[in-house]
């Protein structure tokens, strides 16, 4: 483990999860669903347990303050906010990393918009085994099919897109002079996906065919296509052609 976070890159990635784990597992409103939960379960034998230390409106305000009795009972939520502020206050975790949203695939080309940011890269492969992905440099210059200069949306060329039936398993690292960000948080465990089509068509031309369904994996017909963001689905056309898309968001 020293080895590794003595490599800044990987101590930037390393932290970057941290901040992903912190936020998501001291989620104080997702914690509190879930006792309140617990504590509804068990409020009938707590009520009738002759031998508690504690009246059952300490029971409930357990929950947000500290209780003390014959022993002291920490409140969950408080204790739980205290420990991710703490983590949250340690130099390298409290600083500010860059933010990205809003994914797009347009003409070959990928795009994220991203803030506070110094170098954007977009990883991809094609392995089956979702791993080998290769840096690609994202512009912001008006140059290689980024079309506005310094607007905040980056742009690179969508790897592998000249091969057939393929999947490409993507996703993004940004950093500052501070902090690294990736995009899904959870790379690369998490990534998108966006699949080719079976034969070289043009997808934005259906000239000469007609689009006869559209279906999910699993062969249910979709009404809707935009009600499937990040889901692959079939297109199939009445001259016996098949397409996988996938809407990126």
């Amino acid at each position: 483990v020293q080895k590794l976070l003595s490599d800044p890159l990987y101590r930037e990635i390393y932290n970057a999860h941290l901040r992903t784990i912190i936020y998501e597992s001291l989620d104080t409103l997702m914690i509190r669903t879930n006792v309140n939960q617990l504590q509804n379960l068990a409020s009938t034998a707590a009520s009738q347990d002759y031998n508690k230390v504690f009246s059952m409106t300490e029971y409930y305000d357990n929950v947000d303050s500290d209780v003390w009795t014959n022993w002291g009972f920490a409140g969950i939520i408080n204790t739980v906010a205290q420990r991710k502020s703490y983590l949250l206050s340690l130099p390298e975790i409290s600083q500010t990393p860059p933010l990205l949203n809003s994914v797009n695939i347009d003409n070959d080309y990928v795009t994220v918009s991203v803030t506070n940011a110094n170098t954007v890269e977009l990883l991809a492969t094609i392995s089956e085994y979702n791993s080998k992905f290769k840096s690609f440099t994202m512009y912001d210059d008006g140059t290689n099919g980024d079309l506005l200069a310094n607007d905040g949306v980056y742009t690179a060329p969508l790897p592998y897109s000249s091969l057939i039936n393929e999947t490409i398993k993507f996703y993004f690292r940004a950093r500052n002079d501070d902090a690294l960000a990736l995009l899904p948080e959870r790379a690369e465990y998490e990534f998108f996906e966006f699949a080719l089509p079976t034969a070289m068509t043009d997808l934005n031309s259906d000239k000469g065919r007609k689009l006869i369904n559209i279906v999910d994996l699993l062969g249910r017909k979709v009404l809707n296509a935009k009600d499937y963001i990040n889901q692959p689905l079939f297109y199939i056309y009445d001259d016996g052609t098949v397409e996988r898309r996938i809407m990126i968001k």
